[in-house]
């Protein structure tokens, strides 16, 4: 079933997580988006089932029957299960990206943080409604503590501001795609401000477009709400619900390709609007790297 995540787990600038039974099984006790709006949750996913945890080394009744059932136990733990186990799977990755963003003096903001971790996800696929890309399952997959280090490590995150509507204030960057890779992908993610109870959600609608050497655009992924399970579209078109786009292109053509975030008239109000993109290519052949002069380079 979807629609069954709690409210403060729908909170759009949050990172909602989903428990996993192994890499290959969604936990049963983990919840399916979408939102009511149709927004993509849980976020990321992390093991969440047998999980070692702390626990009260004290009187421990279970049962109820008025005996310690772990009598001198010298331990506080115990192996638990829950999306409140992957949760902080996910608290404990983010921890060790602040240390190591700490080390290279690089400012992490909220939404730095959830592109980094989204952007380096292990997609799920092909088992209780996971789909290839983003699906209302498992969000954009499971956390990836190492790849999520690795990219900050080889600057494949970079942070900017739009202070205007259109394409002639949107914010833009370069990069090369050499040939014969499978794909590439970017991430882009923003604090949104607070919307309207039971009106508009989503206040700032900024767009992230990947467009070719040959000016072809290429658009984000995008889900029906109205069919959960349905899988989701590469190049799906404008996405004007999620305050996190990312743009897939398989089998890129190989030449100078151009990252563009802007917003359309109207979809603006509150400025200025700061937010983040994660960028990597497989086998991290190229990345992304914004020096402090704010240019971009290989």
């Amino acid at each position: 079933a979807g629609d069954c995540i709690g409210p403060r787990g729908v909170a759009k600038n949050v990172i909602t997580v989903g428990a996993m039974n192994g890499a290959n099984a969604i936990a049963g006790f983990s919840s399916y988006g979408p939102t009511d709006d149709g927004r993509i949750k849980p976020d990321l996913m992390a093991q969440g089932v047998n999980m070692l945890s702390l626990a009260c080394n004290c009187f421990d009744d279970r049962d109820g029957d008025g005996v310690d059932d772990v009598p001198n136990s010298t331990t506080a733990n115990r192996t638990m299960s829950g999306t409140s186990m992957a949760t902080p799977v996910v608290s404990g990755v983010a921890a060790l990206v602040l240390e190591e963003a700490n080390t290279r003096n690089i400012a992490m903001s909220s939404a730095a943080m959830k592109a980094l971790l989204i952007q380096t996800a292990q997609d799920v696929q092909g088992i209780g409604q996971a789909t290839v890309g983003p699906d209302y399952a498992t969000g954009w997959g499971i956390v990836d503590a190492e790849a999520a280090v690795n990219l900050l490590r080889q600057g494949g995150l970079a942070q900017g501001t739009l202070n205007a509507t259109g394409n002639p204030s949107a914010w833009t960057r370069t990069f090369y795609v050499p040939e014969n890779q499978a794909e590439v992908h970017l991430t882009l993610v923003w604090d949104d401000p607070a919307g309207v109870p039971g009106g508009q959600i989503l206040v700032n609608d900024l767009d992230l477009r990947l467009i070719a050497p040959d000016t072809t655009v290429f658009r984000p992924w995008t889900l029906n709400p109205a069919n959960p399970g349905l899988a989701a579209v590469r190049n799906g078109g404008n996405d004007a619900v999620n305050n996190v786009e990312q743009v897939s292109v398989v089998n890129p053509m190989e030449g100078v390709w151009t990252v563009r975030v802007s917003a359309n008239a109207g979809n603006l109000p509150q400025v200025p609007q700061a937010f983040s993109v994660a960028s990597v290519l497989p086998q991290r052949d190229v990345v992304l790297v914004m020096d402090r002069s704010g240019s971009m380079s290989l």
